[in-house]
């Protein structure tokens, strides 16, 4: 689809060269940074519309978390995704799009060309979403909670740790 609409994309890719020498697409729609600081990174994604993120259903990637989509959603980015990790919190067409193939990802992507009020829909309500379900201050009692019962079985789980490392003195 790129090649057929050179013209309606526009690539920033962070980090991943593969990546970025894999889109046939003129230099002139693609832009390498390699890893880069945080800031940097934030200032690129405040450039975009569209965030990429594809996740392969593995052991890996299913221990990841949703924190690319929170990021790129905060600036109101339309998120394409793979289902992996990211279905978990987001919604298909409600405030992310999700592809599991090829073909389902190419149709995604040709009806935000021909509809690309659908991109800032999506973009708008993923950050709507974050913005009243995912802030830090929402989660303060639960994590607090958290916290306490790790501390409450410290000595039971430090236990667990020399019992399996094998490595560590006590």
């Amino acid at each position: 689809i790129f090649l057929e609409m050179p013209k309606n994309w526009k690539f920033e890719v962070i980090h991943d060269l593969d990546f970025f020498n894999s889109l046939k697409l003129p230099d002139s729609q693609k832009r390498f940074t390699p890893t880069c600081h945080y800031q940097k990174y934030l200032e690129i994604m405040a450039t975009c519309d569209i965030c990429f993120l594809p996740l392969n259903d593995n052991d890996f990637n299913n221990y990841k978390s949703d924190l690319k989509a929170l990021e790129a959603g905060s600036f109101g980015l339309a998120l394409l995704a793979s289902p992996v990790v990211y279905s978990e919190n987001f919604k298909n067409n409600v405030n992310a799009s999700f592809f599991n193939s090829e073909e389902s990802l190419k149709n995604t992507l040709i009806s935000w060309i021909n509809n690309p009020i659908e991109v800032r829909r999506l973009g708008t309500n993923a950050q709507e979403y974050i913005a009243k379900n995912r802030l830090l201050c929402y989660q303060v009692n639960e994590r607090k909670k958290w916290y306490n019962e790790l501390w409450s079985k410290k000595k039971e789980l430090t236990k667990m740790i020399y019992n399996r490392e094998s490595i560590l003195v006590d």
